[in-house]
């Protein structure tokens, strides 16, 4: 196992800063109620990195799925086609708009359905799409992991940054359905949606569609409404990702066949489940412990009395 770790090294240090920054971009997003939008956007690169692979299939090129340069067709493809999305949810769907999420989704079968029939066209595009879609993060190469992490890494230091901005910009689209002009937010809340495009785009090329989705919303969605504070929340979503992405891969590899990414996945939903109920139990014991105070108070008071 220990050797198994060592050949792994920066694919779980990529996985593991990739899923902290996704998770705390997933919880801006849910604020904002943008989660729908997200998926569409994540569905729109994914097509464009299996259209990117078409292409160097079409043309005959010799293409190594592991060396990826910044440049290389099927990681622009993903680029530019999330970037068309996120224009398409943008400024086709209008936020006065009734019943938006209805046209979201049907954007992402549009997205899903172009995906399966360049993949239909040209049928050794297969094994990229299972890969687009489930992701398998043992398969990643060193020279992948080594740009997602130099990603999130940047990305986790821009959001550290400018949180507080970050978060009040997300309260304020919540509330208002807009950024209010004045200040620094409307910028900086640029800057997030630019961060927040780019990281996911990144993550879909490299680890699929299943552990951006998962990283992005399920660890934000288990944790909503049981902390108080921007700070306790912000640092139980960056642990749970950050165990849960260790742990399930870790459980992939002495199972070996069990999948990285479903068991990432579960993982977040185990340890996300037992960070939720810590809170319960802690304050089931406060309020026992209050509850035991006050009889014991009431009973000696009675004895004073008589």
């Amino acid at each position: 196992m220990t050797e198994l770790l060592s050949v792994y090294h920066w694919t779980i240090a990529a996985g593991v800063l990739t899923s902290v920054a996704l998770a705390l971009i997933g919880s801006q997003l849910a604020s904002r109620s943008q989660s729908v939008q997200a998926l569409v956007i994540s569905q729109g690169s994914s097509l464009g990195a299996v259209a990117g692979f078409g292409f160097l299939h079409l043309l005959d090129s010799s293409h190594d799925h592991g060396e990826f340069s910044l440049l290389s067709l099927p990681l622009a493809g993903s680029l530019l086609a999330g970037s068309g999305a996120a224009l398409l949810c943008e400024k086709m769907i209008r936020p006065s708009l009734p019943a938006r999420n209805s046209h979201y989704i049907a954007l992402f079968a549009i997205f899903l359905s172009l995906t399966y029939l360049v993949t239909a066209l040209v049928p050794s595009l297969e094994t990229h799409m299972a890969t687009q879609y489930f992701g398998d993060l043992a398969v990643i190469t060193d020279r992948e992991s080594q740009l997602s992490l130099v990603i999130a890494f940047i990305a986790l230091c821009l959001l550290g940054h400018f949180w507080r901005t970050i978060s009040a910009a997300s309260f304020e689209i919540a509330t208002f359905g807009r950024v209010l002009p004045g200040g620094s937010k409307p910028a900086v809340n640029r800057l997030f949606v630019g961060l927040a495009l780019i990281t996911i785009c990144v993550s879909i090329q490299f680890m699929g569609l299943l552990f951006t989705i998962s990283a992005l919303f399920l660890v934000p969605v288990i944790l909503s409404h049981k902390l108080e504070g921007l700070w306790n929340y912000t640092i139980a979503t960056a642990l749970i990702a950050a165990i849960g992405t260790v742990s399930g891969f870790i459980l992939s590899l002495w199972h070996g066949s069990l999948p990285t990414v479903p068991a990432i996945t579960l993982s977040f939903l185990l340890i996300g489940a037992c960070a939720r109920l810590m809170p319960a139990v802690n304050g089931f014991m406060f309020m026992n412990r209050r509850s035991l105070g006050n009889t014991g108070g009431k009973g000696r008071k009675t004895e004073k009395t008589s």
